[in-house]
């Protein structure tokens, strides 16, 4: 049964993971998970933090709606 449970977890949670993640510009992630508050500002360095902050701006959920409504008038 455990062995079953692994080879789940390995073919499932891990493995999606994994693709999520793969190739991605670890900076962009590390902004990304300021942005959505999986990451606490105070646990990056300030001067990353600072060098950051124009990414982080453009994963912040409000920002991504806001885009979504104007991208949605250049269509009209």
């Amino acid at each position: 049964e455990l062995s079953g449970r692994i080879h789940r977890f390995h073919d499932g949670v891990s493995r999606d993971l994994y693709v999520v993640y793969l190739g991605r510009n670890p900076s962009q992630e590390v902004a990304r998970a300021v942005a959505l508050q999986v990451l606490d500002r105070n646990e990056v360095p300030s001067e990353i933090l600072v060098e950051l902050e124009p990414i982080i701006q453009l994963f912040e959920p409000d920002r991504q709606a806001d885009q979504a409504v104007e991208g949605g008038h250049d269509h009209v």
